[in-house]
């Protein structure tokens, strides 16, 4: 029987639940012994004097001003590490990475949106592309007819979607997670959902996001809430039609770096609460990119005006920033929870600056509901470019 044996592992094993800790910390161990520091914010950042190492998983990207220092720390791996040296960027994780005469850079998924489009027409049929990725005011809710397309791998396409959204496509965000939240069993009204999102990739395809670095900008967080959403009083009784949901992007020199779109884990009361909570949510992603940029400065000797980075914040709800920059208890705030109040002594230290900015000009108003052609549009070339 093979209960009556017990085996000693002697090598790490492709595939076995520890695998991926055990060669992250043999390779952990390797960059140490090279002088790498790993990065307090983010285990998977390695720091020494003149260079940087991304880590993901067993990819990696290597960051340096002068190229000879990245051509000896290669060689000092020969021996220790089988690896293979693919030169400068152009793909990585499945995008392609393009930079342009002017000093521009472009990414794209196009080879991920082709399969998500041949996996849905096979089964649907040709679809004709549309201009807008989720239809405004339309809210999938838990309720609904049985499935059209019952052969449909629903799970399958919304985690490549989800992939798809996270990487180059912010776009796509919201529409995504209105979809991403009945993998388990959807209906009818969530493939319909989920048609138009392939209808939009469809008709842009070939798009990404454009980078175009402006240095008059440091590191800014745009954040913003749509209090109660998808309420729906014919639905009163579901308590998920009450929950608000937060929008938030994070951009450093103008680029992209985390944008967000969900639900709220809580039922707020109104508008400044809906606000305040994803402010909060947003600082909890703010505070540790602000201390990866700090050690990414002190890495490459990037000049900063001041010791610390210092990060700027617009949101568009007055009684939100009120409530950020004058810590006092209200009657119809004092409820709310002290978890959300986190990030105060940042903003008390002059760390985090809070702004007002239109409605209009706020770029995370795509990420809290879907937007017509226009004002997505507009919002759309301020965070992809195109």
């Amino acid at each position: 029987s093979r209960r009556d044996y017990v085996l000693l592992l002697v090598k790490n094993l492709y595939g076995l639940k520890q695998a991926g800790f055990n060669w992250h910390e043999m390779l952990k161990e390797g960059l140490l012994d090279r002088g790498f520091k790993p990065s307090p914010s983010d285990p998977c950042v390695f720091t020494k004097p003149g260079l940087i190492i991304l880590v993901y998983v067993d990819d990696c990207l290597i960051f340096a001003r002068k190229k000879p220092d990245i051509d000896d720390f290669l060689a000092s791996l020969k021996g220790n590490f089988d690896f293979t040296d693919e030169g400068d960027i152009k793909s990585y994780l499945g995008i392609d990475v393009t930079k342009h005469p002017d000093n521009t850079f472009e990414i794209r998924q196009p080879f991920l949106i082709k399969k998500i489009l041949e996996h849905f027409e096979q089964v649907s049929g040709l679809v004709n592309p549309c201009c807008e990725p989720a239809t405004p005011k339309a809210i999938p809710t838990t309720e609904g007819t049985s499935r059209k397309y019952p052969k449909l791998n629903f799970p399958s396409l919304v985690g490549q979607l989800n992939y798809l959204s996270g990487s180059t496509r912010p776009d796509t965000t919201l529409a995504t997670h209105q979809c991403a939240r009945f993998t388990k069993n959807p209906t009818a009204e969530h493939e319909v959902a989920l048609k138009k999102l392939i209808r939009y990739l469809k008709g842009t395809a070939d798009k990404g996001m454009y980078f175009r670095p402006d240095r008059s900008k440091g590191l800014e967080c745009f954040v913003d809430a749509d209090f109660a959403g998808g309420w729906n009083p014919d639905k009163s009784e579901n308590p998920a039609s009450l929950y608000s949901r937060t929008g938030y992007v994070i951009m450093y020199h103008s680029w992209p770096i985390i944008w967000v779109s969900k639900l709220q884990t809580e039922i707020t009361l109104s508008t400044t609460e809906a606000e305040y909570v994803a402010l909060s949510q947003a600082m909890r992603d703010v505070i540790p990119l602000m201390n990866i940029l700090a050690d990414v400065g002190t890495s490459l000797d990037v000049p900063m005006s001041t010791p610390t980075v210092q990060c700027s914040v617009f949101e568009d709800n007055n009684g939100a920033i009120e409530l950020a920059n004058a810590p006092k208890m209200r009657p119809r705030t004092k409820h709310i929870a002290i978890k959300y109040h986190h990030f105060r002594e940042h903003v008390r230290k002059g760390l985090i600056k809070i702004y007002p900015i239109d409605t209009t000009e706020q770029v995370a108003d795509m990420f809290t509901k879907a937007l017509s052609f226009q004002p997505l549009s507009h919002l759309q070339f301020k965070i992809q470019g195109w």
